[in-house]
């Protein structure tokens, strides 16, 4: 004769069922690489960011139907998905990702985001984790850091006026002056005004809001100079410019910079002269009364 187990009875025939815990769970680390693409040697608008994902089932029930998704605008995720995941197993070659680089993310200094990994347990219930930049145990985001090199230039060009009497060079003659100004760096640049140091003139316009890496302006502003006979007796008026701006997003970091009483040279100007031209980076101008100025070189 023979009888079915039972679970707790010698008179009926269930099955014995020892349950075990499952505790379903995923991690997802995500690892950004800036890609340098034409032109080279500066981060600009176009150039990419290229995304590699590690997936792995921190588990212990294996998962099934495994992607990756990422909520970053314009980004494309390629891969998947894994039909099975095993406990203890990571995939980190099926999903990968491109971004490419706007010039809003220049201005903010990088790009910073979380993707999801997202799986199905054997209950049929959904798995998820936010990625993390460098472990399966944490959640940070991953922060690309792209390189900001604000830079500004300004052209001046004066046109002589006369006036009455005419045919001759006289104080009351005037120079008018128009300005271009070019964002020659990868960041826009805010607040951008303009400045002389020739006393007597008046410039007029501005500031710029706003003008962004490559734009130039040469309409905003404008001077004009009264002739002196000082002037004529020099033989010309000659000025050079400091430009002040503020790059988006940052402070501090206009090229006004180091101060010296008037009168004495910066470290490393050599000529007795009131122009110097110290390096390759800038020049210092000093005019008396007034205090060193850096400007573009």
């Amino acid at each position: 004769m023979t009888d079915l187990s039972d679970d707790n009875s010698p008179l009926e025939n269930d099955p014995t069922d020892v349950p075990l815990t499952q505790t379903p769970s995923i991690a997802i680390v995500k690892v950004g690489t800036f890609v340098d693409l034409a032109p080279l040697g500066v981060t600009n608008p176009g150039d990419q960011i290229t995304y590699a994902f590690t997936v792995t089932n921190t588990g212990n029930v294996t998962l099934t139907n495994v992607t990756v998704t990422d909520p970053l605008p314009g980004i494309t995720v390629s891969g998947g998905p894994l039909a099975s995941l095993a406990p203890g197993a990571s995939n980190n070659s099926t999903f990968t990702a491109v971004y490419t680089i706007t010039q809003a993310d220049i201005n903010n200094g990088g790009v910073e985001n979380q993707a999801t990994a997202t799986g199905t347990d054997p209950n049929n219930d959904p798995v998820t984790d936010l990625s993390d930049d460098n472990s399966p145990l944490e959640n940070d985001p991953t922060d690309v850091p792209l390189t900001q090199t604000p830079s500004i230039a300004i052209v001046k060009v004066g046109t002589f006026v006369d006036l009455a009497p005419l045919g001759v060079t006289n104080p009351g003659d005037q120079i008018t002056y128009a300005f271009t100004v070019t964002n020659t760096g990868n960041v826009t640049l805010t607040n951008v005004t303009v400045t002389d140091p020739l006393p007597g003139i008046t410039v007029s316009g501005g500031p710029l809001a706003s003008l962004a890496p490559g734009a130039s302006n040469n309409s905003t502003f404008t001077a004009v100079y009264t002739i002196t006979q000082a002037d004529i007796n020099n033989g010309g008026v000659e000025t050079r410019l400091p430009l002040r701006y503020r790059p988006e997003q940052r402070s501090g970091d206009g090229l006004v910079g180091r101060q010296q009483p008037a009168g004495e040279r910066p470290d490393g100007c050599t000529a007795d002269a009131d122009t110097f031209d110290c390096d390759s980076e800038s020049r210092y101008v000093c005019r008396p009364g007034s205090a060193w100025r850096d400007e573009p070189g």
